[in-house]
C-alpha cells in the first residue's frame, strides 16, 4: 500500500475537489508510459503525519517533495488492455502479467 501526497479544497459544504501532487520522475517512473516524465509523490510512511500538518510551511512542503519519496523499490509489469468495453476489468486476474510486444504500454505498478 502506498500514500499519495495530495491537496484538496472544499467548496461550500458538499463539493470537494482533490489533486495528486506530482514531481519529476525518477529513473523507474521515466520508463512507465510517461511522456511528461512526472510521477505521483508517494510519501514514505514516516512523512505521512508531517504532510497532514495544518501548519506545514511552504518550505516544509518543498522539503517533503524533495526528500519524502518512499525508498522502497517499485515493480511493474505489462497487464491486459483494460480500455476495451468488452473486457470485464472487475476481476483479480486483470492485473496478472501478460506477454505483449508493446511492453510498457499498459503497466501496473506495485
Amino acid at each position: 500500500m502506498f500514500t499519495f501526497a495530495g491537496i484538496y479544497n472544499e467548496y461550500e459544504s458538499d463539493y470537494w475537489s482533490v489533486s495528486l501532487v506530482t514531481t519529476e520522475a525518477n529513473d523507474f517512473f521515466e520508463k512507465v508510459h510517461n511522456k511528461k516524465k512526472r510521477m505521483p509523490l508517494v510519501l514514505d510512511p514516516s512523512f505521512e503525519g508531517e504532510w497532514l500538518r495544518e501548519d506545514l510551511t511552504d518550505k516544509g512542503i518543498l522539503d517533503l517533495v524533495k526528500h519524502g519519496f518512499i525508498k522502497e523499490d517499485f515493480k511493474a509489469h505489462t497487464v491486459a488492455n483494460i480500455y476495451k468495453r468488452e473486457i470485464n476489468s472487475n476481476t483479480p486476474e486483470i492485473s496478472n502479467p501478460v506477454e505483449d510486444d508493446r511492453a510498457g504500454e499498459f503497466v501496473l505498478i506495485s
